[in-house]
């Protein structure tokens, strides 16, 4: 079992994870309709996982946000 820290080192993987599928579909898909969707659809995910990592950051301190 993952510690809180852990768990948000793990989400710190994939956001940066994340941020190189979104590079790589702009890539692919240039300057398109769907490009523009999946970078809102991935940035979304980012914004969750970020706001993931502060929650499981507050909870290994002690502190809940």
């Amino acid at each position: 079992m993952l510690t809180n820290k852990q768990r948000a080192d793990k989400l710190r993987e994939a956001i940066a994870l994340l941020m190189d599928v979104d590079a790589l579909q702009q890539t692919a898909l240039g300057d398109s309709d769907v490009c523009y969707e999946n970078h809102n659809c991935i940035e979304e995910l980012i914004d969750e996982f970020t706001a993931d990592v502060q929650y499981l950051e507050a909870r290994a301190e002690g502190t809940v946000l």
